[in-house]
């Protein structure tokens, strides 16, 4: 396979071949294996249809800092985390008796340490010349750091979403286009709606009447100048003064609402 480089681990994939020379039905898969086996990139196993690991790759094991030998005396059930423990065990059942071709999923394997490392993983079932099920092919993608940024991203959008909660005031995010990506839920009395009808609606179908008011031009104008604007409006229905902020952000506009008892008056 052009683009892909290889290690040298000959006498692993002599075994693999050996593993394998029943399946002469299946002499591309042969090829395959011990390409997967051979490159750096991605870990590989072969295992029984017990989930032993037979034959591991360079790679597999250099993800969960194990020896060959280490692998080698432990069935998959040992490596997998709890969480993901019932779930990979039910799809490898499923597997080894041919109940399903393949599957997939993200999963944290335990190294000897106890530490988990998250990974995609790619199943299949390889057969014999007869069509029985003989192996599992087990391809594995260290994606630890995709998902660690993940939850460090979870973490900053619960902490951000917790502090506009937190607002006293009411306070709307905007996009470019006009949909409404999060309402406060001080927001709620000031604009007269509950924000669960709100979020993802344009804000300009949802308040119609605010076209012809001066405070549709002035955050038009804050989102294409990229600066704050503040504008005093009169809720007619309320009758209430409002100084309403419009700060430009990466994906729109920010509304504030805050109540003033008269436009000139802070």
């Amino acid at each position: 396979m052009e683009g892909i480089r290889y290690m040298d681990d000959s006498s692993g994939s002599t075994r693999i071949l050996n593993l394998l020379k029943a399946d002469t039905s299946a002499h591309w898969l042969h090829v395959l294996t011990c390409q997967w086996f051979t490159q750096p990139l991605f870990g590989a196993a072969i295992l029984s249809l017990e989930c032993r690991f037979l034959e591991v790759n360079p790679a597999f094991r250099s993800m969960l800092d194990c020896d060959e030998t280490q692998m080698r005396q432990v069935n998959l059930s040992a490596l997998v985390h709890p969480d993901e423990l019932l779930r990979c065990m039910h799809l490898s059942s499923q597997l080894a008796a041919g109940a399903i071709p393949s599957f997939q999923a993200e999963q944290r394997f335990l190294k000897p340490s106890g530490e988990p490392v998250w990974c995609f993983v790619y199943a299949t079932l390889l057969r014999d010349e007869h069509g029985e099920p003989s192996y599992l092919l087990m391809l594995t993608q260290n994606i630890d750091d995709r998902k660690k940024l993940e939850a460090t991203s979870q973490t900053a959008v619960h902490t951000m979403s917790a502090l506009l909660e937190s607002i006293p005031f009411a306070l709307m995010l905007v996009k470019a286009n006009g949909e409404i990506s999060y309402a406060n839920k001080a927001s709620e009395p000031v604009l007269n709606r509950r924000r669960e009808e709100l979020l993802g609606q344009n804000i300009w179908k949802s308040f119609p009447k605010l076209t012809a008011t001066p405070l549709y031009s002035v955050i038009q104008r804050a989102m294409e100048e990229k600066s704050l604007i503040r504008h005093h409006h009169f809720d007619e229905k309320a009758k209430r003064w409002y100084e309403i902020s419009c700060q430009p952000t990466k994906e729109g506009v920010c509304l504030f609402w805050r109540e003033r008892s008269s436009p000139e008056k802070p």
